[in-house]
């Protein structure tokens, strides 16, 4: 009896998502068909402007001619993102960097505060709290930055 009830509550909840998805693509259809439209008037004003300036022909000319370097800028742009190695996922986590890369003395008093740890009960806190700032500060491979 609650599998219906819960099955026509996602249900619900489907199609609401989809209705608020549906009128998230109409309203940027409409905002990019008035951008263009915009963009039509700025490139036709850049033409007249060029025409009172050059002759008609030459002005067609280097308005074709930058609107062509824009689709060429745009292309490259394009090209270069995926072109570019993808990012790892979200769960993998970067190797610890080893022992030996810390400090001798924080490393020797990480170790005491972890031989403590079984005798009083801040010590464990104690070498958590080192063990934090000790990877804070650890020196990192440049690939290992995002």
């Amino acid at each position: 009896m609650a599998l219906p009830a819960m099955l026509s509550g996602v249900r619900a909840s489907l199609e609401s998502a989809a209705a608020r998805a549906l009128g998230t693509v109409i309203l940027l259809s409409l905002i990019l068909l008035v951008s263009l439209v915009a963009a039509g008037f700025f490139v036709t004003a850049f033409y007249l402007w060029l025409a009172t300036i050059l002759p008609a022909h030459l002005a067609a000319l280097a308005t074709g001619g930058l609107l062509l370097v824009i689709s060429l800028i745009a292309l490259l742009v394009l090209r270069s993102r995926r072109l570019r190695k993808p990012k790892p996922p979200l769960t993998a986590r970067p190797a610890a960097p080893p022992a030996e890369a810390l400090e001798p003395a924080a490393v020797q008093l990480l170790h005491r505060c972890l031989e403590g740890a079984g005798r009083r009960p801040d010590g464990l806190l104690a070498a958590l709290a080192l063990g934090i700032v000790a990877g804070l500060f650890a020196p990192r491979s440049p690939s290992s930055r995002s």
